[in-house]
């Protein structure tokens, strides 16, 4: 599988992206991890390194009322 595309992405998910890459976490894995973190990104309108805690419950909260398993809370949760 291929990595997502990376156009006009902020430096900070640039940045996270290495890391995993670093981690040899496999591409699925990755792609995962960066669509959950553009998905809570879009929750709150902000980007991601301006969170705060009340942010992080919001995304979750919107979660679980979308439906989303518990597993898959975990993984964005994690991301």
């Amino acid at each position: 599988p291929k990595a997502l595309a990376v156009d006009d992405e902020p430096a900070y998910m640039t940045e996270f992206r290495q890391a995993m890459l670093a981690r040899g976490l496999a591409t699925r894995t990755r792609n995962a991890y960066v669509r959950d973190l553009r998905s809570c990104e879009l929750t709150n309108s902000i980007a991601l390194t301006r969170w705060h805690p009340d942010d992080v419950l919001h995304c979750l909260s919107l979660l679980a009322q979308d439906g989303n398993t518990p597993r898959t809370q975990a993984r964005m949760l994690s991301s």
